[in-house]
């Protein structure tokens, strides 16, 4: 039986895009909110809480957001500028500075995480207790769930198959600032914790990092298929060249003293699920064969919205450029959940396969008078006769389409419901350690997994790497100090950020799977960030000989963490 306790600092959400919002009263009495914000519909919910009016007196405008990564996850400043709107009679602007979203924006969780493992000795776990402490800070303010909990707490069995495993969680008050959202709420914090714990763990039962993970991991995933998780974990260990020597990796493999700087490299594994919820969508065919599709998705750089326009286009056939996106504002749509976990491929684009589909069926009579047939069905752009005979979506809007045709119109609202899908991501470090400063250097990170299938080649890519530069971050350099109950760095001149000095080789690996979105699409966009602290942790304490307990990693912790290893 062994317990190791972690424990993981705050950082900062915004990443330098600073939230704005305006609101204007009307002359009906209507607040219009144009916000920085990616929740449309719970903001404007939550506005109408908050003033005590009906939510149809309240119109949110939807804008670009920026960098999000969770800081604009709530209402934040739209609030106070309705109130003063209402007391002034005139429009209200709020732009923060970047000062004011480091001191008073919700931070990611700090937190402390004590896992307590027994194993046989043939290194199979058989029982684990974890026990997580979230410091929420002065209030509860933002969280994934109802009862003000973190979801990283749900994956502190990690993707291990443990036959008894017991978790406590806890979000604690304190006189801190209050944290909340951030890139995979809780998950970077326990899934670093568990995988640093797993490297312990293989150590004292003289197990490679990478066997022992694979003697453990699961073989079969919650809905019963074959599980992906020790494919993705090979991927990303050959990636980097998990056994084999090079150049500065000692003869005696990792761990070894015998290479200066000191290298070594680590590996870490984590499981998501994917996001689920209520998601509306607006199809209209044009008399000239174009498409227009309203939707109430903000576009916060994620790359969805390109994707609902490609999810439309292929299935009705039409070039890509045919589609005319808009942006909705809440009055447009019914509802809309918005974007967070890892939701909005699953959500919107199911929300426009309906949509499409129902506009192909109410079309349908239409080429079906055009073709001169009884009946007619889709195939690949338009409709075919039993005959053979074929008209193009584009040839009957052109033919007989007005500019009000009703059936040329749709509006659906779904409700996908949750999965038991699970993504997997595995991520392999390398990395120099010098031996006289502690300073960590990043020679090439591996980032393997399976991906569903990929809808934007480009904005996939974008995620995973942006997911890792942010993981990076968070495991070697940011953090948000207290000195005497105050941020002791409320500046970028002291609050370090990754540029792209600090980014090594990206090796990219996906491994093929089949996942519940469109098209049997899978998420991307919050796993990239989670097991990267983990693995450069584990690379780190490869290196040095001795583990790595708290994060960030730096130069001051691994020469002390080095100094206790050789001191044993």
């Amino acid at each position: 039986i062994f317990e190791h306790t972690f424990t993981i600092p705050a950082v900062h959400q915004g990443y330098l895009e600073p939230s704005a919002c305006v609101v204007q009263i009307g002359v009906d009495g209507r607040v219009g909110v144009w916000p920085s914000n990616k929740l449309p519909y719970v903001l404007r919910d939550q506005l109408a809480d908050l003033i005590d009016r009906p939510t149809d007196d309240i119109v949110i405008h939807p804008t670009v957001v920026g960098g999000d990564f969770g800081a604009k996850g709530g209402p934040m400043d739209v609030p106070l500028a309705s109130h003063l709107a209402r007391l002034t009679g005139r429009p209200i602007k709020f732009v923060s500075t970047a000062q004011d979203d480091l001191l008073t924006l919700s931070h990611r969780h700090p937190s402390v995480v004590t896992i307590r493992t027994g194993l046989r000795h043939d290194g199979t776990i058989v029982a684990r207790h974890v026990r997580i402490v979230y410091n929420t800070g002065a209030y509860g303010a933002l969280k994934p769930s109802e009862d003000g909990m973190l979801t990283g707490a749900d994956y502190a069995g990690g993707p291990y198959e443990i036959p008894n495993l017991e978790v406590e969680a806890f979000c604690v008050y304190t006189n801190q600032p209050p944290c909340g959202y951030m890139r995979a709420p809780g998950h970077p914090q326990v899934a670093f914790a568990v995988e640093a714990h797993m490297d312990l763990l293989a150590r004292e039962v003289g197990l490679d990092p990478l066997e022992f993970r694979l003697r453990n991991v699961a073989r079969r995933s919650p809905t019963g298929g074959e599980g992906l998780a020790a494919a993705v974990l090979r991927e990303a260990a050959n990636a980097i060249g998990w056994q084999e020597s090079g150049p500065g990796v000692g003869g005696e493999g990792p761990g070894s003293f015998s290479a200066t700087p000191l290298v070594g490299r680590g590996i870490a594994i984590i499981e998501r699920g994917i996001g689920f919820g209520e998601g509306s969508s607006d199809i209209t065919v044009n008399p000239d064969g174009t498409i227009t599709v309203v939707t109430g998705l903000p576009d916060n750089g994620t790359g969805t919205l390109t994707v609902v326009a490609q999810v439309v286009a292929e299935e009705l056939g039409v070039a890509f450029e045919r589609i005319e996106l808009v942006r909705g504002t809440t009055d447009a749509l019914v509802t809309d959940v918005g974007s967070a976990a890892d939701r909005m491929t699953n959500v919107a684009g199911h929300a426009a396969i309906a949509a499409c589909e129902q506009v192909k069926a109410q079309l349908a009579p239409l080429a079906a008078s055009m073709l001169g047939a009884d009946d007619v069905r889709w195939d690949a752009g338009g409709w075919r006769s039993a005959d053979g005979r074929f008209v193009s979506l584009e040839e009957l809007a052109v033919e007989a389409l007005g500019s009000a045709t009703p059936e040329a119109h749709v509006q659906v609202t779904i409700n996908r419901p949750r999965s038991l899908h699970r993504s997997y991501c595995a991520q392999a470090a390398e990395v120099e350690v010098d031996p006289d400063t502690g300073e960590v250097h990043l020679r090439r990170v591996a980032s393997s997994q399976d991906t569903g299938t990929i809808i934007n080649t480009l904005g996939h890519q974008g995620q995973i790497e942006g997911g890792l530069v942010q993981g990076i971050g968070y495991a070697l350099m940011e953090e948000m100090p207290l000195e005497d109950g105050r941020i002791a760095n409320p500046h970028l001149g002291e609050y370090k950020i990754p540029t792209v000095r600090d980014v090594p080789e990206l090796i990219t690996v996906n491994v093929s799977s089949v996942g519940p979105g469109p098209f049997e699409a899978g998420a991307i966009g919050e796993t990239p960030c989670v097991p990267t602290g983990g693995a450069i942790a584990n690379a780190v304490a490869d290196a040095i000989g001795g583990p790595v307990l708290s994060l960030p990693i730096t130069a001051e912790k691994v020469l002390g963490a080095r100094l206790r290893a050789n001191l044993r």
